[in-house]
């Protein structure tokens, strides 16, 4: 039976200029730049997400936290 994981990043940076959607994508990035932990740069939460889905992890819903502790190991 497959294990099914929850990925809940806060902010995903996507690690290249892209173009601005709006005021909330503005303020989410100003956000970021002040409080990196509020959220996860886009090939960081990739790489998690294939890390987890073939090697799995003990919790199955991964918080901000989770991810970017996953992220650095």
């Amino acid at each position: 039976m497959a294990t099914k994981y929850v990925f809940r990043p806060g902010y995903i940076n996507p690690g290249r200029k892209a173009p601005q959607l709006g005021v909330a994508y503005r303020c989410a990035g100003q956000v970021y730049e002040l409080l990196p932990l509020t959220g996860i740069d886009a090939p960081d939460l990739a790489r998690v997400m294939v890390e987890v889905g073939l090697q799995g992890t003990e919790k199955r819903i991964l918080e901000n936290r989770d991810l970017r502790r996953l992220a650095r190991a």
